[in-house]
């Protein structure tokens, strides 16, 4: 079974100012880590379907080459807060009706205590619904 892995990870490994020293405006400010975040999401190769149930045994993080210890594991389920952006420029008009489902079908996807904004954009962008968790709001937006 092949899987593909997506990571995010963003982490700065220098030493920190303290805020009581002076710092010369044009120095880069420094920041230094501990602990860096990775989220994870395998899925299938062929079919792009997520893979659950794995645990920390299978992964490998390697910085520069250097295999890292992983200190903390969770496949935590936390809400999250997501800005449906739809394009509805005239270019799209053809196919507005295929965007609005597909719109719905991300919704549907979300969990019950996700919450979402509608925004629209073609020659203009526009908030259409501020985050909510009320999933008809947004798509009667």
């Amino acid at each position: 079974m092949a899987l593909l892995l997506l990571a995010l990870v963003e982490a700065a490994a220098y030493p920190i100012h303290s805020q009581t020293q002076q710092r010369n405006e044009d120095e880069p400010l420094r920041l230094s880590t501990q602990l860096v975040v990775v989220d994870a999401q395998v899925l299938r190769k062929k079919t792009g379907i997520p893979v659950n149930g794995l645990s920390q045994r299978d992964f490998v993080i390697y910085e520069e080459g250097v295999k890292q210890p992983i200190t903390h594991f969770s496949q935590d389920k936390l809400p999250l807060s997501i800005v449906l952006l739809l394009d509805v420029s005239a270019s799209v008009t053809p196919a507005i009706q295929q965007v609005r489902d597909s719109g719905i079908r991300a919704l549907n996807e979300l969990k019950s205590g996700d919450e979402v904004a509608l925004m629209a954009f073609g020659a203009w962008a526009k908030v259409l619904q501020d985050f909510t968790k009320d999933r008809q709001l947004v798509a009667s937006g």
